[in-house]
């Protein structure tokens, strides 16, 4: 009886339900993580732990998707190769376009940490945190760009009429977060080599690209708290609560088109 009571009385400690829920949302990404990621999503200190968190959370939160990764894991255990998730999306469309700026606007934009995530909705976006601006691009632009090219591009008649229609259907759904996000199991036809080189090699320059628009809207100005709007997101925090609201840019048409052209 007294140890029971002993856990009725943590249990009533609110301090002790946070910690105990920090612990438990961590265990469902021990199998996608490595154990220093476990570390640092527990008890994040700056903007690259938060993304790999949010990052995390989004895979843990998609079955789909969190077999897919599962699937990289053991692939990756097998092989004897160190699993990292961070590592798995790892990107340098917002490091390319980075080196490419002027020496004044690269300091600028020096401190906002970036990555890649698998979200449905295909788009990029930045955003402020307790650590600072954050920048990400989804992994399911990926797809987007693949089968909106392939339905495009001339092919001299190799692709038949109704491949692309269901190719351009694929694109579509990906953009409205309809299709699954399980392309690596379930890539949706095969498509020649030679047509996957052209109808994939746009997709670093898009990406460059839209890094580049995310750092237009910091540099522009978009995300101070007269533009900025609050957008929810669903992850874990460290003091355990499952929704938050982030101050993201507010997308209207003006500042849109001016990121478009850049800072």
């Amino acid at each position: 009886m007294e140890i029971k009571n002993q856990v009725i009385d943590r249990l009533d400690n609110p301090n002790i339900v946070a910690e105990v829920s920090k612990i438990a949302a961590a265990g469902w990404f021990y199998a996608i993580c490595s154990k220093s990621e476990i570390e640092r999503i527990k008890d994040p200190q700056n903007g690259d732990d938060f993304i790999l968190l949010l990052r995390a959370d989004i895979i843990a939160d998609n079955m789909r998707l969190y077999r897919v990764v599962k699937h990289y894991v053991d692939i990756a255990v097998r092989s004897g190769v160190e699993w990292s998730l961070e590592e798995f999306y790892k990107t340098d469309h917002f490091e390319y376009f980075k080196n490419h700026l002027p020496v004044d606007l690269k300091e600028k934009v020096d401190g906002i940490a970036t990555g890649l995530i698998f979200t449905k909705e295909a788009n990029g976006l930045i955003f402020k945190t307790d650590f600072g601006f954050c920048s990400v691009l989804s992994a399911s632009l990926f797809y987007f760009i693949k089968f909106s090219f392939l339905t495009l591009i001339d092919s001299g008649g190799r692709i038949p009429p109704e491949v692309c229609v269901a190719s351009l259907r694929i694109a579509i759904r990906t953009m409205f977060e309809k299709e699954a996000l399980d392309f690596d199991w379930d890539p949706r036809g095969i498509i020649p080599e030679d047509i996957e080189k052209v109808i994939t090699a746009p997709y670093p320059y898009i990406m460059t690209f839209l890094a580049g628009h995310e750092y237009s809207h910091f540099l522009n100005g978009d995300l101070d708290d007269y533009h900025a709007v609050q957008k929810t997101i669903s992850t874990y925090f460290k003091d355990g609560e499952d929704y938050k609201k982030i101050g993201a840019y507010n997308s209207n048409q003006k500042q849109e088109f001016a990121a478009d052209l850049g800072y």
